[in-house]
């Protein structure tokens, strides 16, 4: 388990999370029946960690392995294999192989 406040992050009072959280949500639902997906999706691109690191994506008892690329117009992560191949996961456990973005 991660703790975030064992991380460095600040301690927080339930209940201010909970509104803050509400707020944010209000927010993105505001945002997303506006004007769509997109400018969620670039938000989330412009925060990302990981991008174009090397990534193991284990969903159920595979593992894809490649370059993270992003998302898509859909919410799913892109995974660019060694081959070129490209990778769409929507579920899994990640893991960063070797960072090399951000």
């Amino acid at each position: 388990t991660t703790s975030l406040v064992g991380l460095g992050g600040p301690e927080l009072a339930p209940l201010d999370v909970v509104s803050h959280l509400g707020q944010s949500l209000d927010h993105r639902i505001g945002q997303l029946l506006g004007s769509g997906f997109e400018g969620i999706r670039a938000d989330w691109l412009s925060r990302a960690y990981g991008m174009d690191s090397m990534m193991n994506w284990n969903v159920g008892d595979q593992v894809k392995t490649g370059r993270f690329a992003g998302i898509d117009d859909e919410g799913a992560a892109i995974l660019i294999g060694s081959g070129g191949d490209q990778f769409r996961v929507t579920a899994g456990d990640v893991s960063v192989v070797n960072e090399v973005g951000r």
